[in-house]
């Protein structure tokens, strides 16, 4: 339970709850000198060189002058959703009678919205069993026309309330040898929004990237959620296993502003795309990479977001060794990297020992003894850098531009599955596609040099 509180402490980060951002101070026009937070000692002011805007709703952009964008035009923004708890549930009936989803067919939600009874409740009925006899449900939806609006949202506060009770209710008088005993056990502390605004960058991701899956070259990371909106009138767009497109840095980095990143559900997208950016992976990449990027600003570029060398340097990147490391040769003979650099090669499919890899071939020796050989694989390149270094992946055809992410999420498309660790997924030499559902493996070759 205290892990994340040891980690954040451990880094000499100070943290400082119940406080509430009130207000903004500007050196000048583009410039942001200080921010006033409100808590119970008054109004205070913290000075800093770069300011990371993680509001959600783009608070600090928006009252340091920056364009910001809300909804689709029509005074209309995605659904609002209060979560709950529904505790002394039947877990074993929880179980073993037909799951609330809309998509089951055999759901009760059907016939409950059929019959008219339940007119607070609608097809979104989210719900997972997280812990003995408690049943978390993210269901039903508040309409708003301004998710940034208090009164709004304090009416949304107590509609979800309603909201809830309803459910439950229901849920009493299709499944009451499930729900026949049980209460809400609580309501959230904060009303779920799922758009409000979205901030304007230096590049506006738009729905078409995501279905063109586009690279960047300032790509901090990749995803793969599907576009997931809800209002009326837009249609759930998914990719295919593997599928992901990239995250451009210039996402997070507010036209006009120096000195600002922002990071989570604000970005710089359009109202569709923002329907898959929005969620918490993508979030936790921007975070990271915001964080990054501010330390960056302040060593290369006079705190200046919008001038940062990213990568540190064009042409230098650091290996992500995912597995144990071997040394090995090219089998076929060819000659080893002639620019300097060491080269790595990646493999995906079965979980097998490698080796024999060199810019040109991989050789890979399965479980069974068979050899496998692989022409065009991943290629990665390793200089150590002369700062702190992240770990990168490299598609060599264009040198300078697959450069992905700090943590393993960021890694192509990554995700969790029962039967394998990870499913990684990238592109090879010739433009293929590439898959790993046991990882990607990375052997170092030798082990590298500083420059």
């Amino acid at each position: 339970m205290t892990v994340y509180d040891d980690m954040v402490c451990s880094s000499g980060a100070k943290v400082l709850f119940f406080s509430r951002l009130a207000d903004v101070e500007m050196a000048s026009d583009d410039t942001i000198e200080a921010i006033i937070v409100a808590n119970k000692n008054g109004l205070t002011a913290f000075k800093a060189k770069v300011f990371v805007d993680c509001t959600g709703d783009g608070d600090l952009s928006v009252w340091a002058g920056a364009n910001y964008f809300m909804g689709n035009n029509s005074d209309q923004v995605q659904l609002s959703t209060l979560c709950f708890s529904v505790a002394n549930v039947d877990s074993y009936g929880y179980t073993t009678n037909p799951n609330l989803y809309w998509e089951n067919k055999d759901s009760p939600i059907h016939d409950a919205l059929k019959s008219g009874k339940y007119p607070l409740i609608d097809q979104h009925s989210c719900n997972n069993l997280i812990g003995p006899s408690v049943v978390q449900f993210n269901a039903g939806h508040i309409a708003m026309t301004n998710s940034t609006d208090p009164w709004q949202i304090s009416d949304a506060m107590v509609k979800g309330r309603k909201v809830a009770a309803e459910y439950l209710r229901m849920l009493k008088d299709y499944q009451p040898q499930v729900y026949g005993n049980a209460f809400i056990v609580k309501t959230a502390s904060l009303l779920g929004i799922r758009e409000s605004r979205r901030i304007e960058g230096d590049y506006v991701f738009t729905i078409q990237d995501w279905l063109d899956r586009k690279s960047f070259d300032d790509e901090i990371g990749r995803n793969c959620y599907f576009v997931d909106i809800h209002i009326k009138g837009y249609e759930a767009k998914h990719y295919g296993r593997g599928e992901s497109h990239g995250i451009p840095y210039r996402i997070l980095t507010p036209k006009g502003i120096k000195n600002l990143l922002t990071a989570g559900r604000c970005i710089s997208t359009d109202e569709e795309a923002l329907g898959s950016l929005r969620v918490m992976p993508p979030s936790l990449v921007t975070g990271e990479a915001a964080g990054l990027a501010a330390a960056l600003a302040i060593k290369q570029s006079k705190n200046d977001v919008h001038n940062i060398d990213l990568f540190f340097t064009k042409n230098h990147y650091e290996a992500f060794i995912f597995k144990n490391q071997h040394s090995f040769g090219c089998s076929a003979g060819h000659d080893s990297a002639s620019d300097g650099t060491r080269t790595y090669a990646a493999l995906s499919g079965r979980q097998s020992t490698h080796r024999g890899s060199c810019r040109r071939c991989l050789v890979a020796h399965d479980l069974k003894g068979k050899n496998r050989h692989h022409t065009c694989p991943i290629q990665i390149q390793f200089t150590r850098l002369p700062e702190a270094g992240y770990p990168r992946i490299v598609d060599e055809r264009r040198p300078p531009r697959r450069a992905h992410g700090i943590c393993m999420g960021q890694l192509g498309s990554c995700r969790l599955d029962q039967r394998f660790l990870y499913s990684i997924s990238g592109t090879d030499l010739s433009g293929g596609h590439v898959q790993s559902r046991i990882g990607i493996q990375i052997w170092q070759r030798h082990r590298p040099r500083s420059p």
